[in-house]
């Protein structure tokens, strides 16, 4: 048997792409990303005004579960080319048929059944070119498309996508077997984000879920617009307080994301004084798990170390923290007006009315990390993470 690390060498099928950061995330990175952010922001904002700009396209971000990817490439098992897919990241390589699934998935029904179900019906639409990845976003077998009151709903994860039932998309919908979200194409030297998807079939058992969103659509008002360079020109004046920005975040990158994520979960603002508590509790967890005293002692003084250079640049990390609530709040200004557009579908979240998941921007220079989520976050605003760490165990 041909391994799947070794399949013909001419036709290697892609792993998924990296995770989509937020734009403010730049200000926890380094000098270099915390600038890009705010260039980012800027051409966001003069592309919304109809001015020229990098920004390329904007799609909405798709609520489903799983994500996949799917196309078709060459079964290491035979040689053949077929229709494949695979979970995302495809670290457990792809399923050609069904016996593929069960063995691939079947430790998990719900996951095997969608993928069995995207086997079953993707090569009635896909292009014989191309390998995508997109979500999984109902289904009429698993009961996650419905009908009710003159609309039809597909939710597989927070957020219920509901159209009216007698519109253009509510009929094809209602015809659907499934839905599915493409986003990106990942067979190229780099990824096409927002990919345009025209070139897929029709097939009344497949929905394709509509992501796209032209600028046209979208009010962006000269208050919103004021709002957006107030925050810019704060976020700018903070980034040139901070002495040395490369310096101050090195070792505290991850933390400082695991942290704000945090405050998006408690709904806190963000401080200087409750980051160091946070990095204080975890290594006081992380120390009472060693056995030894020595383990113990050492653990203590990493802390302490962490602890003095946080009360040591106080200042510089009150104006790191000014900078991210900056562009966040930049963010979502825009980031509102792009949810206000006309679009095809009502979004819900436990039957309350709520913002889709977040917008996806494609910037010109067509870099992997172009690609950056606009998402409101907090709870306060209205966000989407807010309900989603909320709807997860803890």
């Amino acid at each position: 048997m041909i391994s799947f690390k070794t399949h013909l060498s001419e036709e290697k099928t892609p792993g998924a792409i990296s995770h989509l950061k937020h734009f403010e995330e730049g200000a926890l990175e380094n000098s270099k990303s915390a600038m890009t952010s705010i260039d980012r922001l800027q051409n966001l904002d003069k592309h919304l005004q109809g001015k020229r700009s990098t920004v390329k396209s904007i799609g909405i971000k798709a609520d489903g579960s799983p994500s996949f990817q799917a196309g078709y490439t060459v079964d290491p098992v035979d040689g053949q080319r077929k229709f494949g897919v695979a979970y995302k990241g495809a670290a457990k390589g792809y399923a050609f048929s069904k016996s593929d699934v069960n063995k691939l998935f079947g430790h998990a029904p719900a996951l095997a059944s969608k993928i069995g179900q995207i086997l079953d019906h993707g090569p009635k639409v896909w292009p014989d070119e191309g390998i995508y990845q997109g979500d999984f976003m109902g289904s009429k077998r698993d009961e996650t498309i419905t009908k009710s009151k003159g609309h039809i709903h597909q939710k597989e994860n927070t957020i219920t996508y509901t159209s009216p039932a007698n519109s253009k998309e509510g009929k094809k919908l209602d015809n659907a077997k499934i839905s599915l979200a493409i986003h990106t194409r990942i067979d190229k030297s780099e990824p096409e984000y927002n990919v345009d998807t025209s070139n897929f079939r029709e097939h009344p058992d497949v929905h394709m879920f509509n992501m796209k969103l032209p600028r046209d659509s979208i009010t962006y008002t000269p208050e919103a617009q004021e709002r957006v360079s107030k925050h810019l020109n704060a976020a700018m004046k903070a980034h040139g307080s901070i002495a040395d920005h490369d310096e101050l975040v090195n070792n505290h990158t991850e933390d400082l994301k695991t942290y704000i994520n945090s405050t998006v979960r408690n709904d806190k603002d963000l401080s200087t004084d409750d980051y160091a508590n946070f990095v204080r509790d975890k290594y006081v967890g992380q120390r009472d798990k060693l056995k030894t005293d020595i383990a113990k002692n050492r653990k203590t003084e990493e802390m302490n170390s962490r602890l003095n250079h946080i009360d040591t640049n106080k200042k510089d990390f009150d104006s790191l923290m000014s900078m991210h609530d900056h562009l966040e709040k930049a963010k979502n200004v825009m980031v509102k007006a792009i949810n206000g557009a006309k679009q095809n579908y009502e979004h819900s979240i436990n039957g309350s009315p709520s913002d889709p998941e977040g917008s996806a921007i494609n910037f010109k220079d067509g870099q992997p990390d172009s690609l950056v989520k606009g998402v409101v976050r907090r709870k306060a605003d209205g966000g989407f993470s807010a309900a989603n760490f909320a709807a997860r165990p803890r």
